[in-house]
Formats: C-alpha cells, sequence, structure tokens
C-alpha cells in the first residue's frame, strides 16, 4: 500500500477493546517501575509501556494512567526514573502494580532504593535506571504519553530483565 492508498471497503475501522488487548498481551515487554518524587513523598507505578525515543539527544517515552496519584506526582515534580526490573524483581513489580494493596511510600519497603540526578528514586537491582526530567505530556484518552530527557542512569552488569507476556511474568529463556 502507499501513502495514498485508503482501507478497502472491507476493513473495519475500529476493533473491539477484548480483540485488541487479546493482540497485545502477545507482545512480550519488559517490566519497569516509574518513581517520582519531591522534598515530601515518594511514589511510584509498575509499567510495560517505555521505549526509547532518541539517542541524540538522549529520550525515552512511556504510558502512564491519568487517574493515578503517580501520573498526578510526576507532572507535579517534573522528574521520574524508569527502572527497568530484573527477573529477580518480580515481588517489587507486584507491589508497584498495587497486588497487595499498598500505596505511596509504604511500596518503597520492598527493594533497595537509591537516587539519581532528580531525586527520583532507583532500585539497586534494577538492570538499569534511567533518571528524567519531564520535557513534555500529552494527554491522550485515559492515559498521559510522558517524553522525559535522560540525565543520568545507573546499569548493573547482570542483564537478565523481567518480562511480561500473556497476563504473566516471564523471563528470557536464552539469548541468541
Amino acid at each position: 500500500m502507499t501513502a495514498s492508498s485508503t482501507l478497502p471497503m472491507t476493513a473495519k475501522p475500529f476493533v473491539s477493546k477484548d480483540a485488541f488487548l487479546s493482540s497485545m498481551r502477545r507482545l512480550a515487554s519488559g517490566v519497569s517501575v516509574i518513581t517520582t518524587a519531591n522534598k515530601e513523598a515518594a511514589c511510584g507505578l509498575t509499567a510495560t509501556a517505555v521505549c526509547s525515543l532518541s539517542a541524540q539527544p538522549p529520550r525515552i517515552l512511556c504510558c502512564v494512567n491519568q487517574k493515578g496519584e503517580t501520573f498526578r506526582a510526576l507532572k507535579s515534580n517534573q522528574n521520574f526514573c524508569v527502572n527497568l526490573l530484573s527477573s529477580k524483581d518480580q515481588s517489587v513489580a507486584r507491589r508497584f502494580a498495587g497486588m497487595d494493596d499498598l500505596n505511596g511510600e509504604d511500596r518503597f519497603a520492598e527493594g533497595h532504593w537509591t537516587t539519581l540526578s532528580t531525586g527520583a528514586p532507583a532500585l539497586l537491582t534494577a538492570v538499569t535506571s534511567l533518571d528524567c526530567t519531564v520535557e513534555a505530556a500529552l494527554d491522550y484518552q485515559t492515559h498521559a504519553v510522558i517524553i522525559g530527557q535522560v540525565v543520568d542512569v545507573r546499569n548493573e552488569n547482570e542483564i537478565d530483565p523481567l518480562l511480561w507476556l500473556d497476563g504473566a511474568f516471564a523471563e528470557l529463556g536464552s539469548k541468541s
């Protein structure tokens, strides 16, 4: 198809929410905990909608639900850290996904945390932590697309990421 082509008349303009979610469950994604903090408090959430946007200048993109406390804090604080979790961090992922009914700073009782340049919490066992300032936030439907300027990174030597696939945590079987 060329850019000027149109969809055939038989194409459906929209798919159902269930069909879309069923399709997206097949996309293996790295599991991240996105954190933010100011002098008074820290909070965070588990996310899989995270990707590199640009290497020069270094930018990252993540999608965050606008209803949560982390989104409100992130917009207010103008900082965040994307912690790409290792396979050993499944309990941290569950905690920040709200699977144990903890909120806010109570979630940070699990894991060993430090801070980088912005003051947002960085998980010491994460495969990598990308410390960012908010460059842009685009509200779209239920979520916001957040573009972060990467100002600091912390890399762990071991690279064994935690994945999310078909509604469950997964690990890499082998690397080729």
